[in-house]
């Protein structure tokens, strides 16, 4: 019985296509397929894959070239799966009505696969049967078939022709778009983008029911979800760095190669389980595939609980797992309660949250992913209901701390105690502590439940304040070690979240001044250095000074550069000490924009918790200390209660103005969600926060943070982390701007956080190297830096509108995409700006819109000359002279904080590594 879930050092050598092995991440590998040594073309490279595939129980259909081919297919493996048989007006009639409607669109298709996959037929004896299309309940009863160079007819002329496709039942499921080794794999991503509109989603088609895109390179290889809409403009978002993922084993390491992820990835079994497990389809009509880490947390969840509940083995609690924050959690916490809830044994599944905010987004949340999913609740009174329900809809709950403990208080011998319940809790570096966890172990039966917890930031010897009764996360879960681990380093590898690049601003002439805060040896010295220089008007006035003058040049905002223009640009949250300071500088903000024209302010808003009885800013008070919030600061708002009340109510009386909304402070939950839609809308530019939307807060738009308070450890990462979700590909990095000096905290932080990281990614740079260039010492080679792009741009291309050679064109694209990279991130340090008002030689204006113009008439000829070796269909062997040329210009994501610097923290240098931060702003409070 213990073999069904034991299955932690699976291997490639257990057969992957057995009932006894479930699971789809391999803990370790090696590859079958001996290395090539000699030159490998696209039709070689393609014909290795079908070949492995074969020998992995893939059935290849040589046979299959158009779209009637497949059609039989299909038809037969519907009756084999169904043990029916349809004669041709009844095949018809299915193919019209449910599985090739005349109007289906991509998203039908994905919907039926996923929701519908089962229909009530009637045949033409009068005779009813359930049809499905995939059998989700014994996926082995499923067939999977590999064909190659299909042809689609298009919409108008011609036909594409497919290089792969992997069929379930016949149905097109996975697409494979392949590049000869050296090519770069951009362009088979680009294929698929052009496939969409031109063929794939044709009347009839059944590629409308493919869920997976992969690209290869045969030395790259990655993976995507299809998505596609008419409706919308096609792929307007669908970036590479982005939406594309890599396969991996459990500790994380890539399986880049295509021999590899053919062994693994493409095995029948794994197939199977990406479509029918490990594929959502959202609300909004998206399917989104989990990344390998996300199935390596939901399968280690998955094997707790069968191991407590299946094989009956109780010490087996639980345990956690630690995803650094911006890698996908919801999305990982929601699969992953979804799988647990459908084991027999498994009778509720609380996924408990430590603030109301986040009930309520969590709920929303998990409803994207799939409607009426959970069961959310009101009150405690509505918490016991959906506790008691039997109805398979209320077998997930989403509820809080709050109610969950008072619904153990008012309910002492309830019979949910004993019951098979599986708890999880998000950021359980927050949640899990105290008199709560006292009450759960009190009350429900140990051998009646398992406890998970997900953090980006666990609680570690380090970080843990046992005086507030706050232990170690380990402690709490009764595991060692996490579960799975995706870390800080992991996630900035993989490009799921962006780097950060910290300004560390100074407010006094003498930055010893700055460390007293730090060397406060009471919370009273603290509060009397805050009160008396921290929080002293002329230090307000000169931040706020600062934060109008920088905004643009640090979010991107209202300016033309080079080939993009930031009108959008981003926003900013601007985290502060305590509500008192939150007061001030929202009045001085208020006081400074009245003096700057209209079209020149900014957008602000504020957020705070006023009343500590009731919606509490950040929950956790007694974590105040690593959030800036002093003891003494929270007795003296307590103090200020109705003071605070009444000033937020002026703040959303001029909230409302702006928006011309109509919310009161008795509707502060609603004016709160109004705030952050709005800044996930880039409908606010600033919003000032004291602890509010410094954890949980998840808004691709927001890429700056302005601080001006106390931040540590966990307190930090999860503030900073605020800033570096991807958005687009002007967005390079998280922009930190701290008015403390916090970079002692900053290096303790990464030390802990990016603990056991031995990742080879690419390293990012500081603002000397970007500009003057430096050397790559893993390829042994030296990177130039802005100045020397600068400079071959004017000595080899001075005059953009003169003739250049084929073999200069290739050369000055190569050198603008640099360059252009290379100033995009560049943009956001404040020296940049200096450096290119005080040295004549940098590129102006409308140099650079020159130089576009020949980016541009360069990008026509090769896209002219694309095509026309298309339609001469020579495309094994591209010998265009601008060849596989990409025009894309991506931002390269550089930051102070790389992977480098974490690295040799670790390796207990933390205080040697930048001797000097650049960008510190001198701004004195002395009386002038």
């Amino acid at each position: 019985m213990q073999k069904e879930v034991n299955v932690a050092n699976q291997n490639q050598f257990l057969d992957f296509n057995t009932k006894e092995n479930e699971w789809v991440i391999l803990d370790r590998f090696t590859s079958k397929i001996p290395k090539g040594r000699t030159y490998q073309t696209e039709k070689q490279l393609e014909d290795l894959l079908i070949k492995t595939l074969q020998s992995q129980g893939v059935e290849y259909k040589e046979d299959i070239k158009k779209h009637e081919d497949l059609v039989r297919l299909v038809k037969k493996e519907i009756e084999r799966l169904n043990q029916v048989e349809f004669n041709k007006s009844e095949w018809d009639r299915f193919c019209n009505t449910y599985l090739l409607k005349e109007l289906d669109s991509q998203q039908d298709c994905a919907e039926r696969i996923q929701e519908n996959w089962i229909v009530d037929f009637q045949f033409d004896n009068g005779n009813n049967a359930n049809i499905k299309l995939i059998d989700k309940n014994d996926i082995f009863k499923n067939k999977v078939f590999v064909i190659r160079q299909f042809e689609q007819d298009r919409e108008t002329t011609n036909h594409n022709r497919y290089d792969v496709t992997i069929l379930i039942n016949g149905i097109p499921m996975i697409q494979i778009e392949l590049k000869k080794r050296g090519e770069n794999i951009v362009e088979a991503f680009n294929q698929i983008k052009r496939y969409q509109k031109e063929s794939l989603n044709t009347t009839h088609s059944l590629y409308k029911y493919l869920h997976i895109f992969v690209i290869s390179n045969g030395t790259l290889t990655r993976y995507f979800a299809n998505n596609y809409s008419k409706r919308e403009e096609p792929n307007k978002h669908l970036d590479y760095s982005k939406d594309t993922s890599v396969w991996t084993l459990l500790n994380n390491e890539h399986l880049n190669d295509l021999d590899d992820f053919a062994q693994t990835f493409l095995q029948p079994r794994v197939i199977l389980n990406m479509i029918i497990k490990y594929t959502v389809f959202n609300v909004d009509k998206k399917l989104l595939v989990l990344r390998p880490y996300q199935i390596a947390a939901c399968e280690a969840i998955e094997r707790e609980v069968k191991r407590k509940f299946v094989n009956k083995d109780h010490n087996s609690n639980g345990g956690y797992i630690w995803h650094t924050t911006g890698s996908g959690k919801t999305l990982t916490s929601f699969k992953a309660a979804q799988l647990i809830s459908k084991i027999e044994e498994v009778e509720k599944v609380l996924f408990v949250v430590d603030r109301k905010d986040l009930d309520t987004q969590t709920i929303r949340e998990f409803q994207k992913f799939r409607k009426d999913s959970v069961s959310g609740s009101k009150d405690t009174k509505q918490l016991t209901e959906n506790i008691e329900s039997t109805s398979k809809d209320t077998k997930i709950v989403v509820t809080t701390i709050q109610k969950l403990s008072n619904f153990i208080k008012q309910n002492k011998n309830h019979s949910i105690f004993s019951k098979n319940v599986v708890l999880i809790f998000d950021e359980c570096h927050r949640s899990q502590f105290g008199k709560f966890r006292q009450d759960i172990i009190k009350n429900f039966s140990k051998n009646n439940l398992c406890q998970f917890g997900l953090t980006g930031t666990p609680i570690f010897d380090e970080n843990a304040m046992i005086t507030a009764g706050l232990t170690t996360t380990s402690s709490i879960f009764g595991q060692k070690d996490a579960l799975h681990k995706y870390i800080i380093t992991d996630a900035i590898r993989d490009e799921k979240v962006l780097k950060f690049n910290i300004d560390y601003v100074s407010t006094t002439k003498k930055l010893k001044d700055h460390s007293k805060f730090a060397e406060a040896e009471t919370k009273i010295e603290e509060k009397a250095y805050e009160t008396n220089f921290l929080d002293h008007p002329k230090r307000i006035k000169a931040i706020t000074s600062y934060i109008l003058e920088k905004f643009n040049d640090k979010t991107a905002r209202i300016k033309t550069n080079g080939l993009n223009n930031f009108k959008n640009g981003f926003n900013a949250l601007f985290a502060v000490s305590s509500i008192s300071a939150a007061k001030k500088y929202y009045e001085e903000f208020k006081r400074q924009q009245n003096e700057l024209p209209k079209e020149n302010r900014l957008k602000i808003a504020m957020v705070y918790t006023f009343n500590p009885n009731g919606f509490v800013d950040n929950a956790i008070m007694s974590q105040s200390e690593y959030f800036g919030k002093t003891d003494v600061d929270q007795e003296f708002e307590q103090n200020q209660y109705y003071t605070e009340k009444e000033y937020l109510q002026q703040v959303i009386k001029d909230y409302n103005t702006d928006n011309k909304s109509n919310f009161t402070i008795d509707e502060f939950h609603d004016y709160y969600s109004d705030v952050t839609k709005r800044l996930k809308d880039r409908d606010i530019d600033l919003c000032i926060v004291v602890n509010m939307l410094l954890t949980g807060f998840d808004a691709p738009t927001l890429n700056t943070l302005f601080i001006d308070k106390n931040l540590k450890y966990h307190g930090l990462i999860q503030a900073f982390s605020r800033t570096n979700r991807p958005y687009n590909k002007n967005k390079a990095h998280g922009n930190i701007v701290s008015f403390r000096d916090l970079k002692p905290n900053v290096d303790q932080a990464l030390k802990l956080f990016a603990n056991g990281a031995n990742s080879t990614a690419i390293l990012q740079h500081s603002y000397n190297d970007l500009v003057y260039g430096y050397f790559d010492k893993d390829n042994n080679t030296g990177v130039k830096g802005f100045l020397e792009l600068n400079k071959e741009l004017k000595e080899n291309f001075p005059e953009p509108k003169s003739y250049f050679t084929p073999q200069e064109e290739i050369q000055f694209v190569k050198t603008f995409n640099e360059f252009q990279k290379l100033s995009n991130t560049l943009e956001f340090f404040d020296e940049f700006q200096e450096l290119k008002e005080n040295n004549s030689e940098i590129l102006t204006a409308r140099e650079i819109q020159d130089y576009k113009s020949l980016w541009v008439e360069i990008r026509r000829k090769a896209t002219e000359e694309k095509e026309k070796r298309k339609k001469q269909e020579q495309v094994e062997h591209d010998n265009s002279v601008y060849g596989e040329l990409e025009f894309s210009v991506e931002i390269i994501r550089t930051d102070h904080i790389n992977l480098e610097y974490i690295l040799k923290l670790i390796n207990n240098k933390m205080f040697e590594i930048i001797e000097k931060i650049h960008g510190k702003l001198t701004i004195s409070v002395e009386e002038e």
